[in-house]
């Protein structure tokens, strides 16, 4: 299935649904034909279970599926992450089309761990207070963000990212995995609108607020910095 329609969230800008003009609807023989109704008989997608992959030390992916229990066999449509207890570990939430609709998967990796890796959480507000795009200030999440870290043992990369999927989107806070690093020595964060904001010696466990406009700030100041605790 091809999405071609984009649902407008404000109901303010007048029709709720638009069509793509680059969507052409064709069908093509592979194998059999394509064309008609084979609803519920017929399908070249579907009944695949979920697969689940963990990045190791930046260097690849370790496919987890069967340990982790995330292999539903749900019809997805996005995937969702949030730390929702604010214990520094990403968890997430599938959504799906089809019965049950939300999928909650708990991270617990801290109790396989002798030692728990440290982390650091962002969050950005960007300095365009408007639905208007602005050629002086980025959007109000700071959606497209790059956060560049460094740390004596290495640098981490990330990117802040809305979602990649259909009716749910990923918390405007980030959670930035660091390992065993006992301080990030700065962060650089590249705004979509072009500027750049530059932080110094964070201590992990962190919560860090960024205004891309320190005139936002209630204490006038680019970031403030507190605990991130339950």
């Amino acid at each position: 299935m091809f999405w071609r329609a984009v649902v407008v969230a404000d109901p303010n800008k007048g029709s709720t649904i638009i069509r793509s003009d680059l969507f052409k609807e064709t069908t093509v023989e592979a194998a059999k034909e394509l064309s008609g109704d084979y609803w519920g008989r017929d399908s070249l997608s579907g009944n695949e279970r979920n697969r689940l992959f963990i990045n190791h030390e930046g260097k690849q992916f370790i496919d987890v599926t069967n340990v982790s229990g995330a292999d539903h066999i749900g019809d997805g449509r996005s995937v969702v992450l949030w730390d929702y207890n604010h214990d520094g570990l990403t968890d997430i939430a599938s959504v799906n089309t089809n019965a049950p609709k939300l999928v909650f998967y708990r991270n617990e990796t801290d109790k396989i761990k002798t030692q728990k890796n440290n982390f650091l959480a962002l969050r950005l507000i960007g300095g365009n207070k408007t639905d208007l795009k602005s050629s002086h200030y980025s959007n109000r999440d700071g959606y497209g963000a790059k956060i560049l870290l460094k740390c004596d043992g290495g640098s981490f990369y990330e990117e802040h990212r809305c979602g990649e999927g259909f009716s749910a989107q990923n918390s405007n806070t980030l959670i930035i995995g660091i390992g065993k690093e006992p301080m990030v020595r700065s962060v650089t964060i590249s705004w979509p609108s072009g500027r750049l904001t530059e932080l110094l010696n964070l201590r992990p466990g962190s919560l860090v607020t960024v205004h891309e406009n320190s005139e936002d700030s209630p204490n006038g100041k680019t970031f403030t910095v507190e605990p991130y605790v339950p």
